[in-house]
């Protein structure tokens, strides 16, 4: 049993393994991916009772040392020398073992890893797993979609090596072990190239004549691994341990019972899953405790607002909208009767856990339109410094998309769920392959749903929650942008526009319309257009970057000056009669600023005007807390700073 990469084949391609880089989250750890993606694949795998329930997935991980020689020996064969130089043989890897550790995690009450063993080929679990990367044969309302997160298991080893030895349902008699190693990029030893994987596996020879690798399930080589690493699992023990060897130094139990209790807290408190880490014992009895301990204050009552969320008497309090909530701005005031209306708007105020229901229009290519329904808990908290909100699809927290809730002026804490198979099934669709946010352009979705649909559904489930709140709240500090206009349009030193006014008999001429003649000598100004600056406006999030023509170095600094007012009928100038408690860019709690190669001009902003200065080539600004049911009027001009 060892580990050894083939030569690459001539033409076979070279390069980074692309998927790692899908994985890579400046606001998630490895440990936090690792969790998420391992977890996530253990509640799609649980057994099935007779009932069309699933048993409580039950999972224990611990971070071993071997110390017995005899286990060292078995361990130091699999990763001998050779091995080692090849792993090493990559750009920023060095690893030298100073101890034989590994990450155990034993799977309990999972179907373990099903499917024909001896097919790279199958469709089913074992070759998804062991044999395919980007591929899934998930349907219906599972967690993982995009058959990639799978990578993660080797990324947190130093030596990118995963072994399971699994108990499959339906086949009591044995146990089947297999390992593979997945390296980021080929190695080359002595300029010859090698393929980026491996297996540690036994091989049978197909008929024409290429290997296929296959799992050991013969009683010696599965008793010596079973004590190199002290693991008990017996035949007809279903499920799968796994072994990670060498993990990284950054994984440890600690941050484990963190990943754990921050990523699938809403699993836990629903009796999904329970977990054990060390002697931790995480489950929904003790989830809140340990939130306390290792979180915050704030969080603990977050996830006991979850867990009350599943009561009787909120549940049997929940209100349903009709469809026509959909494709509206706001929620109408006739939509319920208006003594629903009070008792939903009074329990809210009072503090009491609120649920909506709203039923959304799924409209599939194959079987038409369906209607399914999401969910929207909301609790009013007065003095709660920052609001908290959760983003559940089945079972998944889907962290990005908590984010149009969140944009929300109030104290309160919020969770949406999607686990309604049909929408779930969309979802799922629509989702980036890393899990945090849903995309309406994603290639699954535009197979499965009529493309001029998909956004519009899209859009409704991500801001349903949003106007459910300015609903309850009786007020219109939704967020949305959904019209950028009056951005002028030439750049250069020159006269500055006069616009030519309407003749008597003429229609109104709108912003995009005018028309632009020679005016009197001035001063040289800058003003501006979208040929330097592209807007553009996704989900209520204004972001300004670079447009098709330059700046070059030599106009550096050039000072940007942004207008924004919402055009409501009666509002005159909107920039002029604007209100600071409509937005306030010169509060961090209304607006939300992020800027890149842009710096303020101190002291000069003021309440929905931005005085900046554009100091990079390759500056970026993105403005988001609007208001969901106003149209957003954004004027650029840029003007010249002295140097």
């Amino acid at each position: 049993m060892n580990l050894s990469f083939a030569p690459l084949p001539n033409d076979d391609p070279r390069g980074d393994n692309a998927v790692m880089a899908n994985f890579r989250d400046e606001n998630l750890s490895l440990t936090d991916i690792f969790i998420r993606e391992f977890l996530q694949n253990v509640l799609d795998n649980r057994v099935e009772l007779e009932d069309g329930k699933y048993q409580i997935a039950n999972i224990v991980i611990n971070i071993c040392e071997v110390e017995n020689n005899s286990n060292k020996q078995f361990i130091n064969h699999i990763f001998d020398h050779s091995t080692l130089s090849s792993i090493n043989s990559l750009e920023d890897i060095n690893f030298k073992p100073d101890s034989l550790r590994a990450l155990i995690i034993e799977e309990n009450n999972t179907k373990g890893i099903t499917g024909l063993r001896d097919s790279s080929d199958d469709q089913g679990n074992w070759a998804k797993f062991w044999h395919a990367q980007s591929s899934s044969d998930k349907r219906g309302n599972k967690n993982g979609r995009a058959g990639q997160g799978k990578i993660s298991y080797h990324m947190v080893s130093n030596v990118y090596t995963v072994f399971g030895l699994t108990s499959p349902v339906g086949d009591s008699s044995k146990l089947y072990l297999m390992g593979k190693c997945i390296l980021p990029s080929n190695p080359i030893i002595n300029h010859k190239t090698y393929k980026p994987h491996a297996f540690i596996s036994h091989h049978q020879k197909h008929d024409d004549g290429s290997d296929q690798p296959i799992p050991f399930d013969d009683n010696e080589s599965i008793q010596a691994f079973s004590n190199a690493f002290s693991l008990s699992r017996r035949p007809g023990d279903f499920g799968t341990s796994w072994v990670i060897p060498f993990p990284k130094e950054n994984i440890k139990e600690i941050d484990i019972i963190k990943s754990t209790i921050s990523g699938y807290f809403y699993s836990i408190l629903m009796r999904k899953l329970t977990i054990q880490v060390g002697s931790i014992v995480i489950n929904d009895e003790t989830i809140i405790d340990y939130v306390k301990k290792y979180l915050s204050k704030t969080e603990a009552e977050f996830y006991e607002f979850i867990k009350n969320s599943s009561d009787t008497d909120v549940i049997y309090n929940r209100q349903q909208l009709p469809q026509k909530w959909l494709n509206k701005s706001s929620i109408p005031e006739e939509i319920l009767s208006e003594e629903k209306i009070d008792q939903l708007r009074g329990d809210f105020s009072s503090g009491k856990i609120v649920c909506v229901k709203l039923p959304v229009v799924i409209d599939t290519i194959k079987e038409g339109k369906i209607t399914s329904y999401f969910c929207v808990y909301l609790q009013n908290k007065p003095g709660l410094e920052d609001s908290l909100a959760a983003f559940v699809r089945t079972d998944l927290i889907i962290s990005k998309e908590s984010e149009f809730l969140l944009r929300q002026q109030g104290s309160f804490f919020g969770l949406i769920v999607a686990d309604h198979e049909p929408i779930a099934n969309f979802l799922a669709n629509c989702e980036e392959p890393n899990h945090t946010k849903f995309n309406h352009v994603m290639k699954a979705a535009e197979k499965k749903y009529t493309k001029n649909s998909i956004k519009k559904t899209l859009t409704n489930i991500r801001m349903g929650a949003s106007r459910v709140y300015s609903f309850l709240e009786e007020t219109d500090s939704g967020m949305h942008a959904d019209a950028l206009i009056d951005v002028l349009s030439i750049m250069g030193f020159k006269k500055p526009p006069i616009v030519k006014p309407p003749k008597e008999d003429s229609e109104i001429v709108t912003d995009d319309e005018q028309v632009l003649i020679e005016g009197p000598e001035v001063p040289p100004v800058i003003f501006s257009d979208n040929k330097y600056f592209n807007v553009t406006d996704e989900e209520g999030v204004v972001t300004i970057s670079p447009g098709v023509e330059k700046f070059n170095y030599e106009d550096l600094p050039v000072g940007l000056n942004i207008k924004a007012g919402y055009m409501s009928l009666d509002s005159g100038d909107i920039f002029t009669n604007h209100h600071h408690l409509d937005f306030d860019f010169t509060d961090s709690k209304s607006i939300f600023i992020k800027q890149n190669g842009i710096s303020n001009i101190e002291n000069l902003s003021q309440p929905n005007i931005l005085k900046l200065k554009i100091e990079s080539l390759d500056f970026s600004l993105q403005l988001s807390g609007f208001s969901l049911v106003e149209r957003l009027r954004v004027k650029l001009t840029p003007f010249e700073i002295e140097k």
